[in-house]
């Protein structure tokens, strides 16, 4: 495509190590794989698209086009694909630390050039480790998870029970399975559809015309007002009047939420750390939490405490204000004479009541 072939002995032939093609990858906001077209007779390369994990690629029955599938998490940075940023799936009562999913690209082969891309999951261990494809063109994803609500394409969500829902629940994380669970999923070949809530769209969707009344977010349309938990961002609405392509911050915000690293928080909720590990005990801090009134965008740190900074994760996160007025209490017994003369004696009594009941 768009190539002239040139025979060895022409003047203008050079060798293949030579050539200068300007194909590279290396965007880190995108992702650390890279996808990358060779011609197939000289081998230079024609394209390259930066991408997260690639964990399977499947090219299209007409030869148009290339699936791309991997996942992806917020431990390196959520990706985004041109101007499409990849949602992070937080799982039930989940911090913003944890979040990820996978995704499923289609590329032009001819081009390089994204035509869409859907993104799923549910918090937990979202993974996919391979794709295949058949001969009318679905796409089957194989991979796993460790969730027991899951959301495919933002559009269709399933839910799991195990063992017969005789298992123990972990409390802490009412969304997250037991078991890591081996997932199929279907991507059927189908005409492209135009979203409802858009207008006028020719080329993609980023062009159409979002109608009056709606938004359009993450590649899904939302009325005035809604909302969505999948992503934590609860107490974000559908505002078309300030902006119909992405969320705008709620009334409760400052009020009775905090918005935290990206992720909505209810006034009173601690900070806690957890290990990624199935029924990993929460360890509370005892000093940071959501306190809308003082600071909506950050962890309040508690009256009485201050923020141990060289030691961020709980319980070693926050450090008692001691008051010596409480510490020591009005001296009653005078003083010691000798070698002490003048030393209080209730200051040598708040010294061993330190030492015996340590803060």
């Amino acid at each position: 495509q768009n190539s002239e072939f040139v025979g060895r002995d022409d003047n203008e032939a050079f060798l293949a190590s030579e050539a200068k093609t300007e194909v590279s990858c290396g965007d880190a906001t995108m992702g650390k794989s890279c996808v990358m077209k060779y011609h197939k007779y000289t081998g230079l390369p024609i394209w390259s698209h930066d991408a997260p994990e690639v964990s399977g690629l499947v090219p299209s029955s007409d030869g148009k086009s290339v699936h791309i599938g991997g996942w992806y998490t917020s431990r390196y940075g959520l990706p985004s694909f041109g101007s499409v940023a990849m949602p992070g799936y937080l799982r039930e009562q989940g911090l913003d630390g944890k979040t990820g999913g996978i995704y499923n690209a289609k590329i032009s082969a001819i081009t390089g050039i994204g035509e869409y891309v859907v993104s799923s999951g549910g918090g937990t261990k979202d993974r996919l480790n391979d794709m295949v494809g058949d001969s009318e063109g679905n796409i089957y994803n194989i991979g796993y998870h460790q969730n027991l609500v899951m959301r495919w394409g933002n559009n269709l969500i399933t839910t799991m029970e195990e063992d017969m829902g005789e298992s123990n629940p972990n409390t802490d994380n009412p969304t997250q399975a037991i078991e890591t669970q081996i997932c199929v999923s279907k991507m059927a070949a189908a005409k492209e559809i135009v979203p409802s809530c858009l207008s006028g769209c020719e080329g993609n969707t980023d062009d159409a015309t979002v109608e009056s009344g709606s938004c359009f977010i993450d590649g899904k349309c939302y009325l005035a007002g809604g909302s969505t938990n999948a992503f934590g961002k609860s107490c974000f609405v559908c505002d078309p009047n300030v902006n119909q392509r992405q969320w705008t911050e709620g009334p409760e915000i400052g009020k009775t939420q905090c918005v935290i690293g990206g992720t909505c928080v209810k006034s009173g909720e601690i900070y806690y750390y957890q290990r990624r590990a199935w029924n990993s005990p929460r360890v509370l801090s005892e000093c940071r939490m959501c306190d809308p009134t003082q600071n909506a965008l950050e962890w309040s740190i508690k009256a009485g405490y201050d923020f141990n900074k060289t030691d961020l994760v709980p319980p070693n996160d926050c450090n008692m204000i001691i008051d010596p007025s409480i510490v020591d209490p009005p001296s009653t017994s005078g003083t010691f004479g000798g070698p002490l003369a003048g030393i209080v004696i209730s200051s040598i009594v708040g010294i061993a009541l330190i030492v015996a009941e340590p803060f």
